[in-house]
């Protein structure tokens, strides 16, 4: 289902609350013709030769008894994916091997990734895959982002921060319903503070998740007076960096190798060599994002990060860069968001003029 599809969507939602629900007394006035009373029980002949009623009655067909009430045990009996873990989902599904859920589990351990992630990273799965694998094992209703044009009214509900940490978006509403699309399933509890921030009934749906974080790209707010929040330091750092979509999966062999020019805690301007994509159109109408490894001696910095704008120096001279990116931090953890700060600082204690070779490490 795609957003904009308002009157089909609030039909579909009031039809899924009315069958949870008892039906309430029908109105006389739109009730409709009461069925006919059964027609009266045919005479039977007793033995001795007269017709009663009463034996007549005894002799039709006891009704049948009133069905029992399914039990929680019953329900998940009869629904073979509710509650499973996503992998055994996923096995059913005949989409991945017992092995390969095994390996991707352990490898997303190691690198604190949540499976799914791990998964659409690798190449493993398609985002429409996982989502519904998601669906199955939560029950929750799917929609399509892929050409969502979010309303303008529903932007401003949530505050970003809100919508960042839990990773979702909404997307249609009406007087009494808000529905927001999410890669995974919201608990309880941020449901309930989204209802009482929204002061309506929140519906959530499932969708791709690098549809859900494209949206959410969209919907970062830049305030000129404020986007140049952290102070930018002149700082040559050398960087390895891929291209790759939204989830962090590489789009082409190639990995590059170039310097830093400056760098800040919330983006880099890096110069490199021509990727093998096209040209800079190319790369923004596709969306693509960049993967970034920093050497700072003696760590490495991973950050996967947004493309603001690319510059060409077309009258570039031999051993000089001929691009230049200009990239925003989209996801770093903490441990690299620590050792971004203090290369920050490093670069910052240096004097006018200094070089910042004594930060560079050649790459092998």
């Amino acid at each position: 289902m795609k957003p904009g599809a308002q009157a089909p969507l609030m039909e579909m939602l009031k039809a899924r609350r009315d069958s949870s629900v008892s039906l309430a007394p029908i109105p006389p006035s739109s009730a409709a013709p009461a069925p006919a009373p059964p027609p009266p029980p045919e005479p039977v002949v007793t033995p001795s030769g007269q017709t009663t009623e009463v034996e007549a009655e005894n002799l039709l067909p006891a009704p049948p008894p009133p069905p029992a009430p399914i039990s929680e045990t019953q329900i998940q009996r009869g629904d073979p994916f509710r509650g499973r873990r996503v992998g055994e989902i996923l096995i059913k599904m005949g989409k991945l091997t017992q092995q390969q859920v095994d390996h991707a589990a352990d490898r997303a351990r190691l690198s604190g990734e949540r499976l799914g992630r791990y998964m659409l990273r690798e190449g493993l799965l398609l985002p429409a895959e996982l989502t519904r694998a998601l669906a199955l094992q939560s029950g929750l209703p799917m929609t399509d982002l892929s050409d969502a044009e979010l309303p303008a009214e529903v932007r401003m509900i949530f505050p970003f921060a809100l919508m960042q940490r839990h990773e979702f978006v909404p997307f249609d509403q009406s007087k009494k319903i808000l529905c927001v699309a999410t890669a995974n399933p919201l608990s309880a509890e941020v449901v309930e503070e989204l209802e009482r921030i929204a002061q309506r009934h929140v519906e959530v749906f499932l969708a791709q998740e690098d549809l859900v974080l494209l949206a959410l790209d969209k919907l970062r707010p830049v305030d000129k007076r404020t986007e140049r929040r952290h102070v930018r330091y002149r700082a040559e750092f050398p960087v390895r960096y891929q291209f790759c979509n939204r989830l962090g999966r590489v789009v082409e062999e190639t990995l590059h190798e170039g310097v830093t020019s400056d760098i800040s805690e919330g983006g880099f301007m890096v110069e490199g060599p021509r990727p093998d994509l096209g040209q800079p159109e190319d790369l923004r109408r596709r969306g693509l994002c960049v993967n970034l490894t920093i050497v700072v001696v003696p760590h490495e910095i991973k950050v996967l990060c947004s493309l603001r704008f690319v510059k060409v120096h077309e009258d570039s001279k031999p051993g000089e860069y001929p691009w230049t990116f200009g990239l925003q931090v989209l996801e770093i953890t903490e441990s690299d968001k620590r050792k971004l700060k203090e290369a920050c600082i490093q670069a910052g204690m240096r004097k006018p003029g200094e070089s910042g070779g004594a930060h560079l490490k050649p790459f092998a």
